[in-house]
């Protein structure tokens, strides 16, 4: 059984669609935790008079993401964990293919597909569709995910137990936490990845945090620092070099959400810096540039 978890504030025009989304999901989803962060519209409203008594409210005064996620698992009584944004939506039937793909050993924490980008209006775009096979890192994926972020946050279900072991995300990265909490994770136990399965529906939203401006290296400079700070991370004989490459791929990463805010020099500029950190990637990171034009 899964428990699925939702941070909101001022959601109120998704997050009837979100909560649809998981009620869909039938009753493998055993509640829905909606942590509200002070919001000012009618979220509360909508969730409280929303008829399925699998939901609980749960109210924060702290606007911060990670931290509603850790509030909202300390509600959780599943063994399995969904976290999922207001503005996203899951697709029928994703949590039970995840769910049957889990492996029984506790030394597994993770499992995931991929995920559709959706417009404003919810309507899916991009080619991801005609990607159907492809494949992304699992078992041991600690190197991969030392040098970038494979997933998106509500494309996975996660052991609670694993969760709370790691004493989940950490409130201190207000940007990118998923990704540190995934190397920390993937440190200590193994992930499963589904092929073919497309998860979640992600919203691009034109005011979130990594989508209306040109994205600054310092940012990701912080999430860096503490990952590559770990104890467990940082003695891999190959952690400089895997710190290179990360430091290269979010170089790469500015480089294409510059392209999707049509911020075409600033692109450029990131491309340049990417190529120039790390000539030995030059290859893939031509390749992520060239496809955000495509929408990959």
């Amino acid at each position: 059984m899964i428990s699925a978890i939702i941070p909101v504030k001022n959601g109120e025009d998704f997050i009837k669609e979100a909560i649809d989304s998981l009620v869909a999901q039938g009753e493998i989803v055993r509640e829905i935790i909606i942590v509200n962060n002070g919001s000012t519209d009618g979220t509360e409203t909508i969730v409280s008079n929303y008829p399925d008594d699998r939901i609980k409210l749960v109210h924060s005064d702290i606007p911060n993401l990670p931290l509603s996620r850790n509030i909202g698992v300390e509600h959780a009584t599943c063994p399995w964990l969904y976290f999922l944004d207001a503005d996203d939506r899951v697709y029928p039937g994703a949590l039970q293919a995840l769910l049957e793909a889990a492996p029984e050993e506790d030394g597994n924490a993770v499992v995931y597909g991929d995920y559709q980008r959706l417009s404003v209006d919810g309507v899916a775009f991009g080619p991801r569709g005609l990607l159907p096979d492809r494949r992304k890192p699992e078992g041991d994926v600690l190197s991969a995910f030392l040098t970038g972020n494979k997933m998106i946050v509500g494309s996975q279900i996660v052991r609670a137990d694993w969760f709370r072991k790691l004493g989940g995300f950490n409130p201190a990265i207000r940007f990118a936490e998923d990704w540190e909490f995934w190397c920390r994770l993937a440190a200590a136990a193994t992930f499963r990845f589904v092929p073919g399965l497309i998860v979640l529906g992600y919203r691009m939203q034109p005011t979130s945090m990594s989508h209306h401006k040109v994205l600054s290296f310092d940012q990701f400079q912080v999430v860096l620092d503490e990952i590559f700070s770990q104890p467990n991370i940082l003695s891999n004989p190959k952690a400089l070099s895997l710190r290179k490459r990360a430091e290269t791929n979010c170089k790469a990463y500015i480089c294409t959400e510059a392209v999707r805010t049509r911020a075409h020099l600033a692109a450029f500029k990131a491309y340049l810096r990417a190529m120039q950190h790390y000539p030995a990637d030059a290859l893939r990171t031509t390749g992520k540039y060239i496809g955000a034009y495509w929408g990959l």
